[in-house]
């Protein structure tokens, strides 16, 4: 996990310095990251995701709590979130791409200061 935080670090400090404009958005909130020991190390990815993305202060766009939030507070079934045509149970559903699309839009429109 280390490499990773440091490859993550690494290259949002080579985009930066080339002056790009960077948006990290991290990983989606599915069963497969949940799955037997995945949930913890899953978590821990998510963190070190942030703290790169907050070191760097680059934007980043937390798709994890978002789709968690669906999921433990709204009460959208992992059926709705997940396409269930993967047996993998990583992709998402086409419902969930579209509302972490038109979510990252709306973000973005605020980030500039535009109204939608």
């Amino acid at each position: 996990m280390d490499v990773v935080a440091g490859n993550i670090r690494k290259g949002l400090a080579q985009l930066r310095a080339r002056g790009f404009e960077v948006l990290v958005i991290d990983p989606q909130y599915v069963t497969k990251m949940l799955w037997d020991d995945r949930a913890e190390l899953s978590d821990k990815m998510v963190r070190l995701i942030r703290d790169a993305a907050n070191e760097a202060e680059v934007n980043l766009f937390q798709r994890w709590a978002l789709m968690r939030h669906w999921h433990v507070q709204n009460n959208v079934s992992f059926e709705q979130l997940l396409d269930t045509g993967d047996p993998d149970k990583l992709h998402q559903s086409d419902w969930s791409t579209q509302q972490i699309s038109l979510a990252l839009k709306s973000a973005m429109i605020k980030a500039v200061g535009l109204t939608a």
